[in-house]
């Protein structure tokens, strides 16, 4: 594997090195200059790119019209309400963030090659995702790598390497990128919850499978909505008919209705291991069970070889083990 990716890597870096060769300017810095369009891409800001990269805006906005000129195409079109990225300069972007992530992968592979971790390591995580997770993980991996500096992102953007600038993800979902690989760190159980000051105002049953329609239901679609489906603890599968008082088409949402007391949910264990930890919210009908979800690290295959990402990828998974129920 580390051959196949130093050869990818070789190739790619005499495809740069003939462009530039043949560049009509052989004196501008092109990988400069690339870098610092790029940042203003992602930062959506000539001043915030500059100060990144520790310049000035007429410096940043100068090495843009460089090279603009260069190319003989508009990359940004300025505008009196800020900027637009011309499609041209989408296209430009996605290859020039292509190969400045590829450079400095190489680069932490040679490092690695020592076992130091080093540089930069963009995380993607749902947004759903406990703060008090990616904290734990936060301190464990800087603890055990600080020459890395580690970037969250917190959304539910399909895991896309290049277009979202990330390195990994954690992620219940497949990747959608060819060369992506992942790693199914275990399965993430679903609960029936709501808060004690809503249990004290009903009079039912919360413990019979009889009763689990009768309750004010929050759903959440497309997860579900007019009906859904348990597991008992011998592992069949019931399918329970509910009238939502409320439908919303994400778990947070759910999480925060179900925590002002109005009705009961059915929520994904990560989402609320401090809620139930604290009383904020208390498990009901706890013989019963939504069906578990699948939680992976994807990351670019061969990336794993990296020291920083090898790291990343053994801390996250002890972490995420220790907070989340063995599957039975």
């Amino acid at each position: 594997m580390r051959s196949m990716l130093r050869d990818s890597r070789a190739l790619r870096s005499l495809e740069l090195s003939v462009f530039m060769k043949n560049s009509s300017s052989p004196k501008i810095n092109q990988l400069a200059l690339m870098d610092t369009f790029a940042r203003i891409v992602e930062t959506g800001s000539f001043t915030d790119a500059a100060r990144q990269l520790n310049s000035s805006q007429p410096t940043v906005s100068r090495q843009l019209q460089i090279l603009e000129a260069h190319l003989g195409v508009p990359l940004i079109n300025r505008t009196t309400h800020g900027m637009d990225v011309t499609e041209t300069g989408r296209r430009y972007y996605e290859y020039v963030r292509y190969l400045i992530n590829d450079l400095m992968d190489f680069e932490e592979l040679v490092r690695s090659e020592k076992n130091i971790a080093h540089g930069v390591l963009r995380v993607s995580a749902p947004s759903g995702f406990e703060k008090n997770i990616i904290t734990q993980i936060s301190a464990r991996y800087l603890e055990a790598c600080p020459r890395v500096t580690l970037e969250w992102q917190t959304n539910e953007n399909p895991v896309r390497f290049y277009e979202n600038a990330i390195d990994c993800a954690i992620s219940t979902s497949a990747p959608e990128s060819f060369n992506a690989v992942f790693e199914t760190i275990g399965y993430v159980k679903r609960f029936i919850v709501a808060t004690p000051e809503f249990i004290e105002r009903q009079s039912g049953n919360f413990a019979q499978s009889d009763h689990i329609a009768a309750p004010p239901w929050i759903a959440c679609s497309p997860h579900y909505r007019n009906e859904i489906e348990l597991f008992g603890k011998d592992g069949k599968a019931i399918d329970i008919k509910i009238n939502p008082i409320c439908t919303v088409d994400h778990p947070i949402a759910a999480k925060k209705l179900a925590k002002s007391h109005i009705g009961i949910a059915l929520l994904p264990e990560l989402m609320i291991c401090d809620a139930l930890e604290s009383g904020e919210l208390i498990r009901i009908f706890p013989d019963f069970e939504g069906c578990p979800i699948p939680l992976n690290i994807i990351y670019k295959e061969g990336s794993q070889n990296l020291a920083k990402m090898k790291e990343f990828i053994s801390i996250a998974k002890r972490i995420i083990h220790d907070m989340i129920t063995p599957i039975d």
